[in-house]
């Protein structure tokens, strides 16, 4: 992608959420099929992993469908099906194919076979086949379907939700150079650090503080998720739940819900609430980094990055991207790893900057013209986001 973006080095360019996407796929791909070829069809199949995936993230309704899909086969009914809807079945029908595959394929594979350690999906396997019996009587296990479930999850989680939140990041560095600046300070001291340039997670993840911070900025202002869906916990009982407003005459500081309640949760509005963030529509990833005194407004030597700390969100911050609680999202380790990674590979070669005079709001424009359709908030019009990329 870089060798790519660099032909046209201070040319406008225009594919760069295109481009995000395809490093995202080619990670999930690795990690999960250890499939590095993701845009030719392999063996047994007439689509590639990228385009039936695609497809079946195109639309909200692919996991309604999961569970018909062979009755929306029989003859009969599949005649009269619109074009759109029997492409999705054979995207479906695709990777699902690819997902079978490689579970087949872990299940025959020795435990004791490969050096390079375990993938995704042979984690996903390994841990089920590993389930013992207790007193007697089996514990539960996940179904093949289950493992489909979960194998779907993750890919989906590893893909569009982390590019997004890095073609998001790439294009607000270019709005806000001097963000850009800070954040390549840490990461050249970090780089400096690692013995042939190489990354080591255990060494350089912990240490990318910056990084991180920009990600959790990024996701403030445009996480990608919807609400979050959440129900009581009892059922069967009422939840009393505290206001958090300050208290006016003639209100109170509680509200009940009655069982089964259906709660929505607004990621969206309680990240820009003024009550859990200063300036909270400012994008701004220093108020992610404590500083302890040090001016962060100007170069900070390498005792003074290493004292700085990352202010993880935690209960009660109003942060909440990967939700929280005992159902927070699985792949969130997974995800910040993966950001940190490809902005920090990217950064080190490249600096990205806005387009000529105006090129700023051009930016912003088309960041501001996102929606959240079908599924995950993205840019509605990817081709008018232009960028200058410079060899550093």
């Amino acid at each position: 992608m870089l060798d790519q973006w660099l032909l046209s080095a201070g040319e406008k360019q225009n594919s760069m959420i295109q481009d995000t996407s395809t490093l995202a796929l080619n990670v999930i791909s690795s990690v999960a099929f250890e499939n590095n070829e993701v845009n030719k069809p392999t063996s047994g199949h007439t689509l590639s992993l990228r385009d039936a995936l695609v497809t079946v993230m195109s639309t909200s309704i692919s996991p309604a469908m999961e569970g018909i899909i062979p009755l929306l086969r029989l003859p009969p009914l599949e005649t009269f099906l619109p074009k759109s809807v029997k492409q999705l079945l054979v995207a479906m029908t695709e990777f699902r194919q690819y997902m079978d595959e490689i579970v087949a394929k872990e299940k025959k594979r020795p435990r004791t076979e490969g050096t390079k350690g375990p993938n995704l999906i042979s984690s996903l396997v390994n841990a089920n086949d590993e389930v013992k019996t207790e007193a007697g009587k089996p514990k539960s296990r996940l179904s093949n379907g289950e493992l489909r479930g979960n194998i779907f999850i993750f890919t989906v989680g590893g893909l569009e939700s982390t590019s997004n939140t890095l073609s998001y990041a790439l294009a607000l560095l270019a709005v806000h150079p001097e963000v850009q600046t800070w954040l390549v300070e840490e990461l050249d001291e970090v780089v400096k650090d690692c013995p042939d340039g190489d990354m080591d997670y255990a060494t350089a993840f912990p240490r990318l503080k910056r990084t991180m911070a920009v990600m959790y900025e990024t996701l403030r202002l445009y996480g990608p998720s919807p609400p979050i869906p959440r129900s009581p916990f009892p059922e069967n009982s009422n939840q009393v739940i505290p206001v958090s407003v300050p208290k006016s005459e003639g209100s109170t500081t509680h509200f009940t819900l009655p069982p089964n309640t259906q709660l929505m949760l607004n990621s969206w509005a309680s990240h820009t609430s003024p009550a859990h963030f200063c300036d909270p529509l400012v994008w701004d990833p220093k108020r992610w980094i404590q500083t302890h005194g040090v001016n962060s407004n100007g170069p900070v030597s390498a005792a003074g990055l290493t004292a700085e700390e990352l202010k993880h969100p935690g209960s009660g911050s109003g942060f909440f991207a990967w939700g929280t609680g005992p159902r927070v999202c699985p792949g969130m380790k997974f995800s910040q790893v993966e950001f940190c990674g490809a902005l920090s590979s990217v950064l080190r070669r490249v600096r990205v900057e806005a387009v000529g005079q105006g090129g700023k709001d051009n930016i912003m424009s088309v960041l501001r013209d996102s929606h959240a359709e079908p599924l995950l908030l993205h840019v509605r019009q990817p081709e008018k986001l232009e960028l200058r990329i410079l060899q550093r």
